[in-house]
């Protein structure tokens, strides 16, 4: 599953009350499909080429990842995506 922003911020997580407040992802899909899928779950894939804005974009994330452990946070990061296109069918 790959967490664009668009999905991360208007379905995963729930509503800002401010515009500078961090984004919290819902528990149902942190215990539902984040952690059980980790492994599979991709974050900022969708930056490709805008590196000076990357660090600011990225941050947009740090609230679901401060709710997963340090294995966890591993496992959503682009090695995800290597195992997608490294596991044969």
């Amino acid at each position: 599953m790959e967490a664009t922003w668009v999905v991360y911020e208007d379905i995963i997580c729930k509503p800002r009350r401010h515009e500078g407040d961090r984004l919290v992802s819902k528990k149902e899909w942190l215990e539902e499909v984040v952690l059980p899928f980790s492994h599979r779950v991709m974050i900022g894939r969708d930056l490709g080429g805008m590196f000076a804005q990357q660090g600011r974009t990225m941050a947009r994330y740090n609230g679901l990842l401060a709710a997963l452990s340090n294995e966890e946070r591993i496992q959503v990061s682009p090695q995800p995506g290597e195992f997608v296109v490294r596991t044969p069918k």
